[in-house]
């Protein structure tokens, strides 16, 4: 039987989108990233490799969801729980992203999950779906808002892919940088980027103050490290790094993979649930 998730009033609305100030953060971000687009790549020739991870065209293309949560928001939680029991099953076929924003944080409970750049990334996605106004809890699906989940409805498989992709990717370290090297084929489009990003499950606090003071929250799939590469049409290799946060326990963590197109739609998506050991 599907679990009931309750769910209270929204969250008040945050402020409309400004999308360049999500471009600017990212136009920031990616000049040391482009500098890495450069590196041969035998970049991590010399690091230790766990293994190497590939998917196939033609199969379909595992939807990503996208969670826009907060501590700091007392309609959350329900989202939170959801999230997480697709996030951790055991044969999932999704790859799930909870992004905590800090626009919250000034109602008194600073969200420690929390980045500046996730909530201009929310800005972005709403700005994608021609929304004007974001809010909290909100979930997207391959870049379009997915409000059937406060059914207990979960996102089915896309389309065939037209790209395959191999990755090659370290052991996960806490605090130490992490670097990949990514290979694709098929035909990417202009202005395609890929979202490399370090998840972490089994997350919990116990709120003191705010709209959620006194309860225990905890968190699969929290996003603990972002990074946005522009991908060179020319090039089908490229490398990449990955900050590791020092407190990760890196047996709770997973790596996630998405080339997007200009408009934000999945091009293709592996996560390292899909890889063997």
């Amino acid at each position: 039987m599907r679990p009931n998730y309750s769910l209270a009033p929204p969250c008040r609305r945050a402020s409309p989108t400004r999308h360049a100030s999500f471009v600017d953060h990212v136009q920031r971000r990616t000049r040391v990233a482009l500098r890495l687009l450069l590196l041969p790549c035998s970049l991590i020739a010399h690091d230790v490799i766990a293994g190497t991870c590939d998917i196939a065209a033609a199969e379909p293309i595992r939807p990503v969801v996208e969670l826009f949560t907060s501590e700091g928001c007392s309609s959350c939680p329900p989202a939170d729980r959801w999230l997480s029991g697709i996030a951790t099953a055991p044969r999932r076929s999704i790859t799930a992203l909870a992004y905590h924003v800090d626009y919250w944080d000034y109602l008194g409970w600073g969200d420690r999950f929390a980045q500046p750049a996730f909530g201009q990334l929310h800005q972005t996605r709403v700005a994608h779906g021609g929304g004007t106004i974001r809010y909290t809890p909100q979930v997207f699906v391959d870049g379009h808002e997915f409000t059937p989940w406060r059914q207990g409805a979960e996102p089915r498989p896309g389309s065939k892919a037209a790209l395959s992709l191999q990755v090659t990717y370290p052991p996960i370290e806490s605090g130490r940088p992490a670097n990949f090297l990514v290979r694709a084929q098929g035909v990417i489009p202009r202005d395609s980027s890929a979202t490399l990003v370090l998840i972490e499950h089994a997350l919990s606090s116990h709120v003191r103050a705010g709209e959620n003071a006194g309860r225990s929250l905890r968190h699969d799939a929290v996003v603990r490290s972002l990074i946005v590469l522009p991908i060179d049409t020319t090039r089908p290799s490229f490398a990449a790094q990955l900050d590791v946060p020092g407190d990760l326990v890196p047996a709770n963590s997973e790596w996630a993979l998405i080339l997007r197109d200009g408009h934000g739609n999945t091009l293709q998506s592996l996560d390292s649930s899909q890889c063997d050991g």
